[in-house]
């Protein structure tokens, strides 16, 4: 949840300022320090929810060539809005889809 808040709060500050810098995020240090194991499941897809349907409004209330902007992200360098947000809808922990075939339709050989 504090990635997407964070790639959020990225997203509109590449669109309001000129090549915003951002430092790199430190997973570890968050783990230790955010209280993850004690958060409340439903509040936190509330606010996972909200926050993608309003970063969704604000980008399409944005010209195309915005999603052409950039910041600075530490080592990375610099990365579009559009760069971001394909980085930030990545999930690694989940597996890819599986393709299954369907199965034939009543009478089907």
């Amino acid at each position: 949840m504090d990635t997407d808040a964070n790639i959020a709060h990225r997203l509109k500050r590449v669109l309001s300022e000129e090549r915003p810098q951002f430092e790199r995020v430190e997973p570890d240090l968050m783990l230790a320090a955010l209280a993850y194991h004690g958060r409340d499941v439903e509040e936190e897809l509330t606010i996972f929810d909200l926050t993608r349907r309003q970063m969704g409004r604000i980008l399409q209330a944005s010209p195309a060539e915005a999603w052409e902007r950039t910041g600075i992200v530490g080592d990375r360098g610099g990365k579009s809005v559009a760069q971001m947000l394909k980085w930030g809808s990545r999930t690694p922990e989940t597996p890819p889809p599986v393709h299954r075939r369907e199965a034939p339709g009543p009478g089907a050989r």
